[in-house]
């Protein structure tokens, strides 16, 4: 009977150390995936950095097409001023030369 129970004892005994060896190894496993995390968290937040600064572009991009779509309309209003004055010198001119 003695023998039974110091075989079952050390049966416990190997299955409370495989136990233990498993739970190392857990241990170890959550402080890889904590590791991991971080490095996850670190490149969201680079990445939230790079989101901004597309934001940035992007907002200036819009003020420099504003920009050129003002200065079209000037350009074309400019033009418009000077080809009714072209018009205007030479009716100007017509009126001149019948004379």
């Amino acid at each position: 009977m003695e023998e039974l129970i110091k075989q079952l004892m050390n049966r416990f005994d190997k299955f409370e150390l495989n136990m233990q060896e498993q739970n190392i190894k857990i241990d170890n496993i959550q402080i890889s995936l904590q590791g991991q995390n971080e490095k996850i968290d670190n490149i969201q937040v680079r990445m939230q950095g790079q989101e901004e600064k597309i934001d940035n572009i992007q907002v200036r991009m819009q003020k420099q097409e504003e920009k050129i779509d003002n200065n079209q309309s000037e350009n074309r209003s400019y033009f418009r001023r000077i080809e009714t004055r072209l018009d205007q010198h030479q009716e100007i001119f017509q009126l001149i030369s019948m004379k």
